[in-house]
């Protein structure tokens, strides 16, 4: 496996996952279908959108953020969403859409990315971990159509879903925005798709705290705080150090970090 989530020091590896290992290939429907009963379970419906979704699920996001967002989808960005990716849908029994996940699939140069535009859950079906739930499944849909790697931004200051994608799903930071055009500071985070991959990225925290334990800061790893964007901007952009991984505070200390390595393999 291309281990990105491994350092190595003094010619020995240091991994910082779970010990799970999962087959993808051989349970993918397994996997969606374990994600769909989820929800289910909950009272709630899942479905994929449709075409004639647009001006409702339009309507859904400006209930969820400010309708002025300068990042907010317009309809006709949607129909594109729907036209060459995915609307991932949660709804309520009376069909009321209250969760959505939408994301489009990009054939480049090389190869085929799937990439995640936004994640909207209304406020009452919050704690159940669904956003982390749709983009897995999102990722599952992306691999099936043959893309290879699975991209999005993320902001530094959105703690939620850093310790979902980061430490559950398995992704990594692979650039830095210090400023970007309406958005602000934000990471793009990359996940390789692939099946010995998937499903076995979700980091051990206890061996990370370990490995912090037994080396030197700021040589072996770094701890980066969220609201330190100057020093971020220059990891990123002067040095070989990756961030794998997030620490809620107490983990460490008192206050929450991400954790950087120097990658053994990029992935």
């Amino acid at each position: 496996m291309n281990n990105y989530k491994s350092a190595i020091i003094n010619n020995k590896v240091y991994s910082f996952l779970q010990n799970n290992k999962i087959d993808v290939s051989s349970s993918i429907s397994g996997i969606k279908s374990d994600i769909e009963n989820d929800i289910i379970s909950k009272g709630l419906l899942f479905r994929i959108g449709r075409i004639d979704d647009i001006e409702t699920l339009s309507a859904f996001q400006r209930e969820i953020f400010h309708p002025h967002t300068a990042t907010l989808e317009s309809e006709y960005e949607l129909y594109r969403i729907m036209k060459f990716g995915y609307a991932l849908l949660i709804e309520n029994t009376d069909k009321k859409i209250v969760g959505c996940y939408t994301t489009v699939h990009y054939q480049g140069s090389n190869n085929k990315t799937g990439y995640g535009i936004r994640v909207s859950i209304s406020p009452g079906i919050a704690g159940h971990n669904f956003a982390a739930k749709l983009a897995r499944y999102a990722t599952i849909l992306a691999y099936e159509n043959g893309c290879v790697n699975f991209s999005a931004l993320m902001s530094p200051e959105n703690f939620r879903s850093a310790s979902n994608v980061l430490n559950h799903i398995g992704y990594y930071c692979t650039r830095f925005h210090k400023s970007l055009p309406s958005f602000g500071a934000r990471f793009e985070i990359t996940l390789p798709l692939s099946p010995k991959i998937l499903g076995n990225m979700e980091v051990d925290t206890e061996k990370i705290v370990s490995f912090i334990k037994a080396h030197t800061i700021n040589k072996d790893f770094l701890l980066l705080e969220p609201t330190d964007i100057d020093r971020m901007s220059y990891t990123y952009s002067s040095t070989d150090f990756r961030i794998i991984a997030f620490l809620r505070k107490g983990i460490v200390d008192c206050k929450d970090y991400f954790f950087a390595i120097k990658l053994l393999n990029r992935a």
